[in-house]
């Protein structure tokens, strides 16, 4: 069990959460029900599986819960593009979001390869 707050990528996955808060709120009424809906919902995941996987009793689980991190992590990725090609969004602005986006996916890739080298090296009962 870790402390999920101490961990950089629950740190600015959770500024990523108030960026696209405040993002989204510029988006036209007839999106609060649809894309502003799913970008916040994929925003919120991010952290949100980082900070369950931490309280995980294993570090199997926890792996797993840092793969739905990047999944959340691709999806909001993706809905900024289209958010940017709607012209919801200003391009550079969804860059800039996607950017740390790459940050945070790059930095849960490398806590995933060290928990399977641990998980690879500890000794096996026969």
């Amino acid at each position: 069990m870790q402390d999920y707050k101490e961990l950089m990528i629950w740190k600015d996955s959770m500024l990523v959460v108030k960026e696209v808060y405040e993002l989204t709120s510029q988006f036209p009424d007839s999106e609060k029900f649809g894309l502003v809906t799913q970008m916040r919902h994929a925003a919120i995941s991010i952290p949100s599986n980082i900070a369950e996987g931490a309280g995980s009793i294993s570090q199997k689980e926890f792996r797993r819960y840092l793969g739905l991190s990047i999944s959340s992590s691709n999806e909001l990725d993706t809905l900024l593009s289209i958010a940017a090609m709607l012209h919801f969004v200003d391009e550079s602005i969804s860059l800039n979001v996607q950017s740390k986006l790459s940050v945070i996916r790059k930095q849960t890739f490398r806590l995933i390869q060290s928990i399977e080298s641990t998980l690879n090296n500890k000794p096996h009962l026969t």
